[in-house]
């Protein structure tokens, strides 16, 4: 049995306060490592400051207006109160190991201060942050390029140089998919020690045997969008296909919309062309829900639909759909195509055509049969690959490995 370590995480939100599957997944990792009988600690934004007690400190200011923070500080005054704040946790904590998350909106050098510390640091890279890490920056949806790759760079801030940065490569990197390993590839950033470990989903979520067939064949398909209202996402996608579906005179779906987050003038772009294509009957905006509270909603909803415009890195919404039983429908890009087979767990179709999701959807009520087959089909899936155990299972050992830890504590060179 490995020894008891004290291991401190770092990440811009942490649940309840989310954007997405990133922080999910390192809550999880957290509450793995503490039943083993580690002792954590995480340190994270101020966002929501009196959720999670003494274990979360939510001390450093996550910077950016669509997350309603503006700081009047500049990024070096932001660095080193936010310097400060982990100095003192650190010395207050004293951990062995230092787990690194979605670190964007906080400071640049933040990341590479952490690597200017004698500590093993494992670097978590789950999403695109690190390639805007000098500021957040949209996608131009619709422009040539718009899902183009640029340089990522890892920075350490010059000692007694305010300002000056270093760029240096990690030692240490966990990555949840090939893709993701590959993104950041073509951004020339590459870590001494790599590990692809997919991330999975609780078992609370595993509600497929106890969920009944569909019994009334007339009763309308209940659709289940979740996540955040921006545009690289898609809903409109799923709203078009409705429109289509109308067009054709099938009106036997009705859709949720279930979210937290997002850009209020993309809402009301879709809010509007719902209006315009006479489907506000069949279209439901519903207020987010707690995590804990999903799988309820998935085994209220026939299909969890993934419209997403841009290649996802390792979208939550799949697994929780597979371990709950619901029908997926998907964009099979980035990472999703690792998880999905078309046809045989998944529907597919390709980003932005609502008329071939149109055709997917309509195709359900014919044969549920098939939706129950292919619902049944992805349950196994995540039985064989996407389960706790297996998946936070393995990445929990990682801070219990000598040899990964060893390699964590080297310090990577400047490039």
């Amino acid at each position: 049995m490995a020894r008891a370590r004290r291991i401190l995480f770092l990440s811009n939100f942490y649940p309840p306060a989310h954007k997405g599957g990133y922080e999910i997944f390192c809550r999880a990792v957290v509450e793995e490592l503490a039943r083993r009988g580690h002792e954590t600690r995480v340190l994270t934004s101020s966002h929501q400051p009196d959720a999670g007690g003494d274990r979360i400190c939510r001390l450093l200011t996550a910077h950016g207006p669509h997350v309603g923070v503006v700081s009047a500080k500049s990024e070096n005054e932001r660095l080193a109160d936010d310097a400060r704040t982990l100095g003192g946790v650190i010395a207050e904590f004293r951990p062995e190991a230092l787990s690194l998350w979605n670190l964007d909106l906080l400071p640049k050098g933040l990341l590479g201060f952490c690597y200017r510390l004698a500590l093993p640091v494992v670097l978590h890279l789950s999403d695109r942050w690190l390639r805007f890490h000098q500021g957040w920056s949209h996608q131009e949806r619709g422009a040539p390029g718009a899902d183009a790759l640029a340089p990522a760079a890892c920075y350490a801030p010059r000692p007694g140089e305010p300002g000056r940065f270093d760029r240096f490569e990690p030692t240490v990197a966990h990555f949840p998919s090939r893709f993701m390993r590959d993104f950041y590839h073509a951004l020339l950033l590459r870590a001494g020690h790599e590990i692809i470990i997919p991330y999975g989903v609780e078992d609370r979520f595993d509600g497929f045997a106890s969920r009944p067939p569909r019994a009334d064949r007339g009763a309308p398909w209940r659709l289940l969008y979740t996540g955040r209202l921006t545009w690289e996402k898609g809903l409109h996608t799923v709203t078009r296909a409705m429109g289509e579906m109308a067009r054709r005179g099938r009106r036997d779906f009705l859709l949720t919309v279930l979210t937290l987050h997002g850009e209020p003038d993309y809402r009301r772009e879709v809010e509007a062309e719902i209006a315009a294509l006479g489907i506000g009957d069949r279209v439901t905006f519903a207020p987010g829900v707690m995590h804990e509270a999903m799988p309820l909603v998935y085994a209220r909803h026939d299909v969890a639909l993934l419209p997403s415009i841009v290649r996802e890195a390792w979208p939550l919404t799949i697994l929780e759909a597979f371990a709950a039983g619901t029908v997926v429908a998907c964009t099979p890009t980035g990472g999703s195509a690792e998880m999905v087979e078309a046809e045989r767990t998944a529907l597919v179709f390709p980003p932005d055509d609502h008329r071939a999701l149109a055709d997917g959807l309509a195709s359900l009520p014919a044969d549920p049969a098939r939706a129950r087959r292919m619902a049944a089909a992805a349950h196994e899936e995540y039985r064989a690959r996407f389960t706790f155990a297996r998946t936070f299972g393995a990445i929990a050992d990682l801070y219990e490995d000598e040899a990964v830890l060893a390699r964590a504590a080297e310090r990577p060179a400047s490039v």
